[in-house]
């Protein structure tokens, strides 16, 4: 019975995986939905910008305790300086969002945590992004998001972390707070 039913499945759908293998008949996809080049917040032109948004919002020195950025998008989480013991995330979408609070986990002491964005060589990303891209030839491979945060519980050093994923595998490299490139891993 169940035999029967994947053979009538196939035979149905015989015909429509011809139409597809039809050359030009493939879904193309569209321009606007995937980012070009040069598009990603964390590309040469934007990332100073996307910076600077941060710094505009958040007056004074910027303590975070992670910042991630995504091709279009990126959230920081940031100690309040009003409330040292407290961390608020601030997420960006074209603009700087009303700060989200920020539930802290775990044993560590956050002061241990936080990084000042003058310890990061924020200008050295887009260079990691195009070495991560070039030594992890991942079929499909894209650039999801890029980490950059403390080391912990390993080490007090900075880290910049680039995360690729493809149809097959996925890799990510890891550099220190000045971009340079410490491992290169695809899984």
């Amino acid at each position: 019975m169940h035999r029967k039913s994947t053979v009538r499945r196939l035979i149905f759908l015989a015909p429509l995986l011809a139409l597809l293998a039809l050359p030009g008949s493939a879904v193309k996809p569209n321009p606007k939905a995937v980012p070009q080049e040069g598009e990603a917040l964390w590309s040469a032109e934007r990332l100073p910008k996307l910076l600077a948004k941060y710094h505009e919002a958040l007056p004074g020195k910027i303590r975070a305790l992670e910042f991630v950025i995504y091709s279009h998008r990126a959230q920081m989480q940031v100690q309040d300086p009003a409330k040292p013991e407290n961390v608020d995330q601030y997420d960006y979408s074209g603009k700087i969002s009303a700060p989200i609070p920020v539930r802290l986990h775990g044993s560590g002491n956050l002061e241990d945590n936080l990084f000042g964005l003058d310890e990061v060589a924020f200008d050295r990303i887009p260079a990691l992004v195009a070495e991560a891209m070039e030594k992890m030839t991942i079929e499909g491979g894209q650039v999801t998001h890029i980490i950059v945060k403390r080391d912990l519980p390993f080490s007090q050093d900075m880290r910049i972390y680039v995360y690729l994923n493809g149809t097959r595998k996925s890799g990510r490299l890891k550099a220190d707070g000045k971009g340079h490139v410490l491992e290169v891993r695809a899984d």
